[in-house]
């Protein structure tokens, strides 16, 4: 995934969903471990490279923008070479607007988190009326 990244921001920029504010922080930092430019957004602040950005003003670029989906509602971003759901998308209504940002084109992958599988397990145990 790294290497693919890579190869996609030298032609544009990537953008990459998470569900929460952690898991931004997390994949940012996974990121910039390995090289790679990174702009987060989440609807308490925005960072270039670990950054603190003062201004609130979005930098465009060739970047990986990591983002909860709804801190960028409404954000164009230009050069989308392709979007990352990282994790489950909140509602049918998230996921449309996600595939939206691809009217040029693009691609999207879907990442399972390493303990999603575990999560649907339990979900699976606990539902009640079902064997």
């Amino acid at each position: 995934m790294i290497a693919h990244i890579k190869n996609e921001l030298k032609n544009g920029s990537v953008l990459f969903y998470c569900n929460s504010k952690i898991k931004v922080e997390e994949v940012s930092g996974l990121f910039l471990k390995n090289g790679i430019s990174v702009f987060s957004i989440t609807s308490i602040e925005m960072k270039e490279n670990n950054q603190p950005i003062q201004n609130k003003k979005i930098k465009f670029g060739n970047y990986a923008y990591i983002s909860t989906s709804k801190a960028t509602t409404g954000i164009t971003i230009p050069n989308l070479r392709g979007i990352y759901q990282y994790g489950t998308a909140y509602n049918a209504n998230t996921f449309i607007q996600l595939l939206g940002r691809l009217r040029n084109g693009g691609f999207v992958h879907y990442i399972k988190p390493k303990f999603e599988h575990q999560q649907e397990k339990f979900v699976k145990n606990h539902t009640i009326g079902l064997g």
